[in-house]
């Protein structure tokens, strides 16, 4: 492909009618220029120039050759032009990933926040528990709980440590007053999810206890909205985030139980890939976000 250099250098010299001022122009050799018109002609296959002992004078194939360079120079320009004001424009959309136990949270609000700020800007929101890569699946942030792996493409901004909570609705609360201990279950019942299992802090938690979570009375769940409903509509106690039931705790719609019980806490982490080339809209919901979980 030629070098758009040597497109300029044409436009310069035929505008300029000299390859010295045209030199001056774009900063290099007049030799430089002489050298960059010879090799467009090479590589278009076409003579531009007729070349005399004091001057260059243009070819027919060089005379409209002309007008069709500087085009395709403007044409860059304004494509140049156009990108630059898209990286700075306070609009567009924000792809953002998230656990399912985070659909409860405040992190929300944040949202709706910065939303009224910027209502130029859209959220295309993905709920995922798996750990999935931001680039391929198109991610501009992820709102991750745990330890993150270290990766030289990848920034992370702690936000905040979240913990679980044994939490049951307040009829169930007054018809089982659920124990302090969950070795003393005996009438109460968890929510737990099935993949507790491979929750290692979990697993430390209840082997730390010598307690067998298999054999504690539970409902089983797939997912931790359903969870949430169990709670809700009195099933038994279970296991939530504290980011997800705030408002739950305050209008004691929700009861914390088995308080004697310090259940394991997360890291809240907003993630998003490494670039040295951020999108306004991108670096003012970074900073809105660490501000709001300051």
């Amino acid at each position: 492909m030629t070098d758009l250099i040597n497109y300029k250098a044409f436009v310069l010299v035929v505008e300029t009618g000299s390859v010295k001022t045209a030199s001056l122009q774009l900063n290099i050799s007049a030799p430089a220029i002489s050298k960059r018109l010879f090799k467009l002609e090479q590589e278009l296959q076409v003579a531009l120039f007729n070349r005399t002992s004091k001057q260059l004078v243009l070819t027919e194939t060089g005379e409209s050759f002309y007008p069709e360079c500087k085009r395709i120079l403007a044409d860059i320009a304004n494509v140049e032009a156009d990108l630059k004001s898209t990286k700075n424009k306070v609009c567009g959309v924000i792809t953002i990933s998230l656990s399912k136990a985070l659909l409860r949270s405040s992190i929300f609000n944040a949202l709706s926040d910065f939303s009224n700020i910027h209502p130029n800007i859209s959220f295309n929101i993905q709920t995922t528990d798996e750990v999935i890569d931001l680039v391929d699946n198109q991610v501009d942030f992820a709102f991750c709980l745990g330890e993150l792996k270290n990766s030289p493409h990848i920034i992370a901004h702690h936000l905040t440590n979240t913990r679980l909570l044994a939490v049951t609705s307040k009829p169930y609360f007054d018809k089982y007053n659920p124990p302090a201990y969950f070795d003393k279950l005996e009438h109460s019942k968890l929510l737990l999810m099935n993949t507790f299992k491979s929750s290692i802090a979990l697993k430390t938690f209840f082997s730390e206890r010598t307690i067998n979570p298999e054999k504690l009375p539970a409902h089983k769940f797939d997912d931790i909205e359903a969870v949430y409903q169990g709670v809700t509509q009195h099933l038994g106690i279970g296991l939530l985030l504290d980011i997800s039931i705030q408002d739950e705790l305050e209008q004691q719609t929700f009861v914390q139980v088995c308080q004697q019980e310090k259940l394991p806490t997360k890291p809240l982490y907003l993630v998003h890939y490494k670039s040295n080339f951020n999108l306004q809209k991108n670096v003012l919901f970074k900073n809105f976000i660490k501000d709001y979980f300051a």
